[in-house]
C-alpha cells in the first residue's frame, strides 16, 4: 500500500514538473513574440510620425501657394460677378431635331463565345525555372555595380 502511494505521488510530481517545465518554455516563447510585436508597433509608430511630419511639411499653405503660382500661372480667384445662384445658371436648350437617347443604354445581346481550337504547333514554351531567373537577375545587378 505504501509503495503504491509512493509511486502515485512520484508520478504526480514528475507529471507536474514536466507540465511546469513545458508551460515555462511556452510562456518564454510567448513573451519573445510579444516583445517582437511591441518593437514592430513602435517602428510603425515612428514611421507614422515621420509620415505625418512630411505631410505637414508638404501641405504648408505657403508651399502650396508657390506651387500654384508656378504650375498654374493663369489661375485666378473667382470674382463676385462669377458667383451666381443655381436658378441663374442657363440650362442647355434641347435640339428638337436630335433623336432622344434613352438615359440607360439598352442591353444588346451578343453572340455566344465559341471554344478555341486546340494548339497544333507543338508543346507550349517552357518558362525558365525560378532559380534561373534569380541567377540572371543577380548577374545583371552585379554587372551594373
Amino acid at each position: 500500500m505504501k509503495i503504491t502511494a509512493i509511486l502515485i505521488w512520484t508520478a504526480l510530481c514528475v507529471g507536474s514538473g514536466t507540465a511546469l517545465f513545458t508551460i515555462a518554455f511556452a510562456v518564454e516563447d510567448l513573451e519573445e513574440q510579444l516583445t517582437g510585436i511591441n518593437r514592430e508597433i513602435e517602428r510603425e509608430r515612428e514611421a507614422l510620425h515621420i509620415l505625418e511630419a512630411e505631410w505637414s511639411y508638404l501641405t504648408r499653405p505657403d508651399r502650396i501657394g508657390a506651387l500654384g503660382a508656378e504650375l498654374l500661372p493663369d489661375l485666378t480667384s473667382a470674382t463676385v460677378e462669377q458667383i451666381v445662384s443655381l436658378d441663374e445658371v442657363p440650362m442647355p436648350i434641347p435640339d428638337p431635331a436630335a433623336p432622344e437617347e434613352p438615359a440607360i443604354a439598352e442591353h444588346q445581346p451578343q453572340e455566344p463565345l465559341q471554344p478555341r481550337a486546340p494548339r497544333t504547333e507543338g508543346p507550349a514554351p517552357q518558362k525558365p525555372a525560378f532559380e534561373t531567373l534569380v541567377r540572371e537577375s543577380l548577374t545583371q545587378v552585379r554587372s551594373t555595380q
